[in-house]
């Protein structure tokens, strides 16, 4: 590879990983499960359909930053551009994962266009990432700007989408 090799770009794709990862780790709001208030409904009553559906979707949320921070760690440590290649190909299926995961969840109609804006998110990361993948085994090192700035999007779009959520749980 060109540029400082893939020592140099796979640092700089870690980095860029690791901000996607810190940015899904802080998605999805508060805990899961917990003791709970005095406010809290009684527990014969049915559960609230947009809480369950926050649960799913958080549960998604950590199973893919779990998934995307070794996928990060394998970048990390490539030492050819066909290592290199391959760890951005595992990341590249956490995001296909996460987006069919998504795609099985059943939210309620009011929550559906923003489960299709998860979907739509986490495909376009997966293949935005799939292209970077392409040029490294092309030997194209240019890519990684789109890709650092394609990372940024999908944080902050990520981001955006939790807090859409967090306010419909928190209205319901």
């Amino acid at each position: 590879m060109t540029q400082g090799g893939p020592g140099r770009l796979g640092r700089a794709l870690a980095a860029t990983l690791l901000v996607c990862c810190l940015a899904t780790a802080g998605c999805g709001g508060g805990e899961e499960g917990g003791a709970g208030s005095a406010d809290d409904p009684p527990a014969t009553l049915p559960p609230d359909p947009v809480a369950a559906y926050a649960k799913d979707v958080r549960r998604v949320i950590r199973l893919a930053t779990e998934e995307a921070a070794k996928a990060g760690r394998h970048v990390n440590a490539a030492g050819s551009s066909d290592e290199l290649a391959f760890a951005v190909g595992e990341f590249e299926a956490v995001m296909s994962v996460a987006a069919e995961n998504y795609r099985g969840l059943e939210p309620p109609r009011e929550l559906r266009n923003l489960n299709d804006r998860f979907i739509r998110l986490h495909q376009s990361y997966a293949e935005q990432t799939a292209t970077t993948r392409g040029a490294i085994e092309q030997g194209d090192t240019k890519v990684v700007r789109g890709f650092q700035k394609a990372s940024r999007t999908y944080a902050s779009e990520l981001g955006l989408l939790a807090q859409e959520l967090d306010a419909a749980a928190a209205e319901s």
